[in-house]
């Protein structure tokens, strides 16, 4: 078991062109979260019943290689267990609802890429599963990428 932190994104806008890019706006977290309990009904639940979105159509999870992944039902949500580890356990986890455009992004379970890296950035949000707080997030994808590249450069 690894305990992880997941980021729920919302309140932004994807971008579809030139390439699949969610402009961040408010970030909600579920810290130290059992890894082992993960559940996609539980986090669509997150979306539709805290962060009030009227339905989610797609789940989609982002990794520092730069890439999203569609994470669909309960076997999408296995495939993600299987890449987290102590050096993964940070996921960054965003929704399309049901009134917006699609993203057209690859599913997790066709997913080829390594995902290890030796640390990873983290939001200064200190909401969990049992508040309904919320925080924006001082970074982007790009600010993200440069911490984790300076601090495995400084190991």
């Amino acid at each position: 078991m690894v305990d992880v932190d997941l980021l729920f994104h919302y309140g932004g806008d994807w971008i579809r062109v030139p390439e699949v890019v969610y402009s961040r706006k408010l970030v909600h977290s579920w810290k130290q979260y059992d890894s082992d309990l993960l559940s996609f009904i539980d986090i669509v639940d997150e979306y539709t019943s805290k962060l009030r979105y009227v339905g989610v159509q797609q789940l989609i999870i982002y990794f520092l290689s730069g890439k999203y992944y569609e994470v669909d039902g309960d076997v999408g949500i296995k495939t993600l267990q299987s890449f987290i580890s102590d050096q993964f356990n940070i996921i960054n986890l965003f929704a399309v609802e049901d009134s917006e455009m699609g993203v057209n992004v690859p599913n997790i379970v066709d997913h080829t890429e390594s995902s290890t890296v030796d640390n990873q950035a983290a939001t200064d949000c200190s909401s969990n599963k049992n508040e309904d707080d919320s925080c924006q997030s001082d970074y982007d994808s790009e600010d993200l990428e440069t911490l984790a590249l300076q601090n495995k450069r400084n190991l």
